[in-house]
């Protein structure tokens, strides 16, 4: 008899070890929408969201334009852990063209300067796709309309590959989602100064931004040279 007991117990314990193995992993995996706001006062292209949780999770999503006071209709989701054992964080980077693609801003913690070497080096690189997206944001109807949304989207992906295309987290604004994030819409607001909030429910983060500028000679609107 007591030997049927302990086969039934060992028995048990067997069948309860997954759920006893999850438990210790003292982790969650959590999803949390995210939007872009833009209060900045004035229009906004090309834009590009970087999530990085750690080495595990790492996602981004672009949107071709923002006008002033306006809210992005479309989501990204983005991964992560809560648990008393999640040792992850939660990193961010927003890109985005002001002036038809004529100045680049990229979120900056204590002025990055890496950030500024990378809109140094990849200015060449840049300019000329600026430049395009630029003209043919000029307009939302006919064939223009088609192309410039595909355009100005090319150009965020293209804008954050070049600048931070390694696993590194350095440049990157650090806001930590928490349990009660999951599923509440995280806003991503940039200000008329320009600074960047990170807001959701669990708290507020922000963050400055640094500023690089299309070269002279290859600024376009409308198709043709702008002084």
């Amino acid at each position: 008899m007591r030997l049927s007991n302990a086969l039934h117990l060992f028995t048990a314990l067997a069948t309860a070890a997954p759920i006893l193995d999850r438990r210790w992993t003292g982790t969650t995996h959590r999803t949390s929408p995210v939007t872009i706001i833009n209060k900045s006062g004035t229009s906004l292209s090309s834009i590009s969201l970087v999530h990085k949780y750690s080495n595990i999770y790492k996602e981004r999503h672009e949107w071709a334009y923002l006008a002033p006071g306006e809210k992005a209709a479309d989501y990204m989701t983005v991964s992560y852990h809560t648990g008393p054992l999640t040792t992850g964080r939660d990193w961010w980077l927003l890109t985005f063209y002001t002036d038809q693609g004529r100045i680049l801003y990229t979120t900056s913690p204590y002025n990055f300067r890496a950030a500024i070497d990378a809109l140094e080096s990849v200015a060449s690189t840049l300019a000329l796709a600026a430049a395009g997206a630029g003209a043919g944001l000029a307009g939302f109807s006919g064939l223009g309309g088609f192309l410039a949304p595909l355009a100005a989207v090319a150009l965020a992906k293209l804008t954050t590959d070049q600048m931070y295309n390694s696993e590194s987290t350095a440049g990157m604004k650090q806001h930590i989602l928490r349990a009660e994030d999951e599923m509440g819409i995280m806003h991503v607001v940039v200000n008329p100064d320009f600074t960047v909030h990170f807001l959701s429910r669990s708290g507020l983060s922000t963050t400055g931004t640094v500023r690089g500028e299309v070269p002279r000679g290859l600024r376009i609107r409308g198709g043709e040279e702008r002084p």
